[in-house]
């Protein structure tokens, strides 16, 4: 009987400190599963990806390609974006509201000008917030594969520096990437240019020709002049080009 006694005493010592350490431990998980403070926590895409984008439109413009990108304030507590800045190359509009509250979505208008030259290119945006993670800085991606059906190698045709009076040239490379044949003729072009290829020139498959163009200057000081081409290709129907150079007033010949 004594023995007995003295277990159920034993159980009866040590119960109520096993309910508070069950308690306390409870209690410390709670702690640890809920934040401390509520922040506010922007959800935004990592990236934006075009993918493979073929620019339908002259050769000699620059076009671009637009998105709408949403953000949402997934947090507790009102988001403020400071900044949205695009890096060179991409441009932004305003954001339609700077501050969010908790789930609550805006949308980034933004766009992406296409370089001359084929190939995959990449910008970032950054975007600054009032969080307190990632030192309140988010970086996306702007991505896109251009693949012009027909490319140039420079976006304008560029004189050498010349004197008054003599002829000065400029070049320009055309590519294809089509497997047909391409052919590119003359609709119009300023007064006083000369080509040294007769029209219309072709192009074959996955290949490439020269563009050569000669003017002889009337007066001093920069100039710019103008080529207008067509080629054979859907949506390529008529491209320009235009070109810059310079008259030297200091080589200009003395006068009798």
């Amino acid at each position: 009987m004594r023995s007995m006694y003295l277990r159920r005493s034993r159980v009866a010592m040590f119960a109520p400190m096993t309910i508070t350490r069950l308690t306390l431990l409870v209690f410390a998980a709670l702690a640890f599963a809920v934040p401390l403070t509520a922040q506010p926590k922007l959800q935004v895409p990592k990236a934006h990806d075009w993918g493979r984008v073929i620019p339908r439109s002259n050769v000699g413009e620059q076009p671009k390609v637009t998105a709408e990108i949403p953000f949402t304030n997934v947090g507790t507590e009102p988001l403020i974006m400071t900044e949205v800045r695009p890096s060179c190359g991409c441009t932004s509009a305003p954001l339609d509201k700077d501050t969010l509250a908790p789930g609550e979505s805006t949308v980034l208008r933004v766009s992406l000008n296409l370089p001359q030259q084929n190939g995959p290119i990449e910008k970032w945006i950054t975007i600054r917030t009032n969080e307190a993670e990632n030192n309140n800085v988010h970086l996306m991606a702007l991505r896109a594969n251009v693949q012009r059906p027909i490319q140039m190698s420079q976006a304008y045709l560029a004189f050498n520096s010349t004197s008054l009076g003599n002829e000065t040239e400029a070049t320009i490379d055309l590519t294809s990437i089509l497997e047909e044949t391409v052919a590119v003729d003359m609709l119009e072009h300023s007064p006083g240019l000369q080509f040294a290829a007769p029209f219309p020139l072709i192009i074959e498959p996955n290949g490439q020709a020269t563009l050569r163009v000669r003017y002889k200057p009337d007066t001093t000081g920069p100039f710019r002049v103008e080529v207008v081409l067509a080629t054979s290709i859907e949506g390529y129907e008529r491209i320009t080009v235009s070109g810059f150079g310079t008259v030297d007033p200091a080589k200009e010949p003395p006068k009798k």
